[in-house]
């Protein structure tokens, strides 16, 4: 079971987190050349630590479906708030990137549940709804 301290910490962490995801999806960046399967696999790694942060920040309840659609939904109001910006576009793949990353949580559980510093979450989880 997490302290409170610990669950602040991650809360913290989370909240950094959204700020950082949303400056880097509004920002007019110099274009790198980046193709586009770099741009997904960005996406699919940051709702994995979305997904990590925000279960560890709330840890009353296991990761699922209500979580799962929180995730979700702030990665569709990131492709909803990029839609007008003309340096950036809508894009459903972003949005299907992102729930595979945060999907990608369930498994990552099991080596998680292993590791000494971060088991502890997963320890008198009291309701799996």
């Amino acid at each position: 079971m997490l302290t409170r301290k610990e669950i602040l910490f991650y809360r913290i962490c989370l909240g950094i987190s959204v700020a950082i995801i949303l400056f880097f999806a509004t920002a007019k960046l110099e274009n790198s050349g980046v193709v586009q399967v770099w741009d997904k696999l960005q996406h699919f790694v940051a709702f994995i630590v979305l997904a990590t942060l925000l279960d560890y920040s709330f840890p009353k309840h296991s990761f699922n479906a209500r979580k799962f659609l929180v995730l979700v939904g702030f990665g569709l109001l990131i492709e909803i708030i990029q839609q007008p910006l003309e340096h950036r576009y809508f894009s459903l793949l972003d949005v299907f990137a992102d729930a595979v990353g945060a999907v990608f949580y369930f498994p990552l559980q099991v080596i998680l549940k292993k590791l000494p510093f971060l088991k502890r979450r997963f320890l008198l989880t009291n309701k799996t709804t």
